[in-house]
């Protein structure tokens, strides 16, 4: 069912950051957009042949204004890389619509696939990565309806659909950044000398 995995990551994303995170200003905020998200999708806008999802602008706003404090080279980068994101995005869904063979696996899961893979090469740290996917599937969600509407005369911006592929990503890209997270901190624990208790020692020292 089209919306199952967004709602069902968004709530998990709420309730996570509810209930889990310290009382801070980004847990407010973080908390916050999430909601304000959840409540946008099912509102559209209509723009001539074209219904915008209320969601999807407010996504596109936060993108935006998580890339506000970026020095300008950085943020050139930023548009160069997300561009590439939103071409490999498109390239793919052009794929999967005029060769049909390839949806032996689930389209959400090659398009999901094909982005991650995008952002990794793309960006260094797991912030970047997800600032890079997000930007770049919005952009690209663009430009693939405005071909769809050459095709039918009609389209939406920011499906039900398109939530669910920015949903999974999200959760792929947050469970690969807490898988290496948590891989650093084993080799830390390895990599650190094993101290001898100074009772042993001591007892080791008298018997000598």
């Amino acid at each position: 069912m089209d919306g199952a995995i967004l709602y069902w990551f968004g709530w998990m994303a709420w309730i996570i950051g509810t209930f889990f995170w310290g009382k801070t200003r980004e847990r407010f905020l973080y908390c916050l957009a999430i909601l304000v998200l959840l409540s946008l999708i099912p509102v559209s806008l209509e723009v001539g042949p074209i219904e915008v999802s209320a969601g999807y602008v407010f996504a596109l706003l936060a993108c935006y204004f998580c890339w506000r404090s970026t020095p300008v080279g950085k943020l050139l980068y930023g548009v160069f890389a997300s561009s590439l994101t939103a071409a490999v995005y498109v390239g793919v869904s052009l794929v999967l619509l005029f060769d049909p063979v390839l949806l032996i696996v689930d389209e959400l899961y090659i398009l999901c696939a094909a982005v991650v893979l995008a952002s990794l090469l793309l960006a260094k740290k797991w912030r970047g990565r997800l600032l890079l996917a997000f930007t770049g599937l919005l952009h690209g969600e663009v430009a693939m309806v405005v071909y769809k509407e050459s095709l039918h005369g009609w389209a939406m911006v920011g499906t039900l659909e398109f939530f669910d592929v920015l949903a999974f990503t999200f959760f792929s890209l947050l469970s690969l950044g807490s898988g290496a997270w948590v891989i650093k901190q084993l080799e830390r624990l390895a990599a650190r000398p094993v101290q001898k208790s100074p009772y042993f020692t001591d007892k080791i020292d008298k018997h000598a």
